[in-house]
């Protein structure tokens, strides 16, 4: 039996979380005004976030389902919760998912939705003993797992581009790339050219049916490359492009080195006689003979072939080894990597 567990009003989420899976508890731990966490016996089986896109946006935005079916599997499957089945188990039944789509796609929301369900120091907090979700326990992660992964992601998040104020600001692609050439991932093209400048990344999120964390991976990115605009306020990391940087106008210009003393050779203004006549010079290569000397080349009659020479011997040296493909792939990833 789960024992009862008291939550503060206020404070860090995570350890609520940790609270609430110690005891075994089952329920749902509202963080906020949009974040949810629900547990069945100390284990996470879903969260919601208003900050990521839902199983539903992801089915449909990505094409996987039409949003008619998404619809029918709400209305037969219980929203709610209170049908006897559930919208995911009535769409593995009618063959539009199989289970193993249904459990990925839950897990992957799970963890989406919990790093921004985690991610304040302290927020508005209250749990309801017993309050379960419409599309059940799918699957299930363990509490600590989520904290260290939510936390892992954060932390990788800043070793892209330290700038969490990119993460809610509208997302505005710049009209002139940094680089003379620019490479892009197939998300990074989807969202820049979705970016119009009103939509945060979370919003590009749920208009595209991707994860949330995914595309604030993709923005960071992009900002570290110099291809979005930052928000006010936030400063601009160092660009490497591999290009010649040149001074910039408020840069004071490098002085230029000291140059070296020059000196003066003394010249004779008088011309040095020699004391005896100068040496003939010898050359080395004697004096080609004048055209008469040389005899005549032998003509050839008319009709008369050439001789057939004959055929050049084989040569007796092995046959030439044929290339080291391995090597030569091993030396084109070395100087792809000094790139």
């Amino acid at each position: 039996m789960a024992k009862s567990v008291r939550i503060p009003r206020t404070g860090s989420p995570r350890r609520a979380l940790t609270q609430l899976a110690t005891a075994g508890a089952t329920g749902a731990l509202h963080i906020g005004t949009d974040d949810c966490l629900y547990l069945f016996a100390g284990e996470v089986v879903f969260a919601e976030s208003g900050s990521s896109p839902g199983i539903g946006d992801l089915l449909t935005a990505s094409g996987r389902l039409a949003e008619q079916t998404w619809l029918a599997a709400l209305a037969r499957g219980g929203a709610a919760g209170k049908a006897d089945v559930r919208p995911g188990a009535w769409l593995v039944q009618q063959g539009h998912l199989t289970h193993g789509e249904l459990e990925l796609c839950v897990l992957g929301a799970i963890y989406d939705a919990a790093y921004f369900a985690l991610g304040s120091a302290s927020a508005m907090l209250r749990f309801v003993d017993g309050e379960t979700h419409g599309m059940g326990a799918v699957t299930s992660v363990d509490a600590a797992v989520l904290g260290k992964e939510s936390a892992r992601r954060r932390k990788l998040l800043d070793e892209i581009y330290p700038e969490p104020g990119l993460d809610h600001a509208p997302l505005l692609p710049i009209r002139r790339p940094p680089t003379p050439r620019v490479v892009l991932s197939a998300l990074q093209w989807e969202i820049v050219g979705r970016a119009d400048g009103a939509l945060t990344p979370t919003a590009l999120a749920r208009a595209l049916g991707r994860a949330g964390y995914a595309v604030l991976t993709e923005v960071r990115r992009l900002a570290a490359n110099g291809l979005v605009a930052l928000p006010a306020g936030a400063l601009p990391l160092p660009i490497h492009s591999g290009r010649d940087e040149r001074p910039s106008r408020s840069t004071p210009p490098l002085a230029e080195p000291a140059a070296k003393p020059r000196v003066e050779v003394p010249r004779r203004r008088t011309p040095v006689e020699p004391d005896g006549p100068a040496p003939p010079i010898r050359a080395s290569v004697p004096a080609p003979a004048p055209p008469g000397s040389l005899p005549a080349l032998p003509r050839r009659a008319p009709g008369e072939r050439l001789p057939v020479l004959p055929d050049p011997p084989e040569s007796t040296s092995p046959p030439p080894v044929p290339a080291d493909e391995a090597l030569l792939k091993r030396i084109r990833t070395a100087l792809k990597a000094l790139r």
